[in-house]
């Protein structure tokens, strides 16, 4: 996988799609744009975090997008078939992951016209889906951040849960939404500010947040309270996982047997 990820030439900048300047936006020009951006995640990068995403984005991370966000339909428009078929060979899942000889099932399914030209993908997609990459592949900016903005902005979630290795981990990914929200002048133009008022009783701290829209997340490290978590009424419905287990943490089957009944005791139990 990593030949193909890196089959880009270094000049391969993004250009088939931009949008105006965000002091160019109309009311229409807003709802209309807001509209494209839900629908297809990549432009939601590309636009809402141009610094971040500045050149044209590989097949894989635009399966990620499509798997951790549910939306599918957009990867027609933004991918060509080479980059379709790769989706389909690599995303895939087995009945047994550890069993060699189990057979790998795709995740995509592409329906191609009579003239070869795909027309329909779908996607198998589970309550529980762990996504397993090199490090350096920005997983973390593309989920712990992209991903998470998305969901927050559109109320895609109302109770999000970021857990990492540690709670100092996971608070400064949840900084680096925060600060998101808070200074960029895209989101801003498009959403509105979204952070509580200082007088506020909603929370805006290292550990928790709460938008004026109605969204809570928090940070949490591996062994960290999730099962049980209640604000306003409202139970955890989303919980990204980034790097959970490091080096120290998998050394003795004890460690390893404490990080798996932290999973299945208290962490899975917490979704409805």
């Amino acid at each position: 996988m990593t030949e193909d990820y890196e089959e880009w030439p270094e000049d391969a900048l993004y250009a088939p799609w931009s949008a105006p300047e965000p002091e160019a936006f109309t009311e229409d020009e807003t709802t209309e744009l807001l509209q494209i951006l839900f629908e297809n995640p990549e432009k939601f990068c590309k636009i809402v975090l141009p610094h971040l995403f500045p050149k044209k984005m590989p097949w894989v991370h635009k399966g990620l997008l499509a798997l951790s966000t549910g939306r599918v339909d957009w990867l027609l428009e933004s991918c060509e078939l080479w980059e379709l078929n790769k989706i389909v060979r690599h995303f895939t899942w087995k009945l047994e992951p550890d069993n060699e000889t189990s057979p790998e099932h795709p995740l995509f399914k592409i329906h191609l016209d009579e003239n070869g030209v795909p027309y329909r993908i779908d996607m198998d997609r589970a309550k529980f889906t762990e996504i397993i990459m090199p490090r350096g592949f920005s997983k973390t900016t593309l989920i712990g951040l992209a991903v998470m903005l998305y969901k927050i902005l559109f109320n895609e979630n109302k109770f999000i849960v970021y857990c990492s290795e540690t709670s100092r981990a996971a608070e400064l990914q949840l900084g680096n939404v925060k600060y998101e929200l808070g200074t960029n002048p895209v989101i801003k133009q498009l959403f509105g500010d979204v952070r509580p008022d200082r007088n506020s009783d909603l929370k805006w701290t290292a550990d928790l947040i709460q938008t004026t829209t109605g969204v809570h997340a928090t940070a949490r490290g591996r062994g960290g309270q999730v099962r049980g978590l209640n604000i306003l009424g409202q139970r955890p419905d989303c919980i990204l996982f980034d790097d959970v287990e490091d080096k120290e943490s998998v050394k003795t089957a004890e460690q390893r047997e404490k990080a798996r009944d932290w999973l299945y005791s208290d962490v899975m139990p917490a979704l409805p």
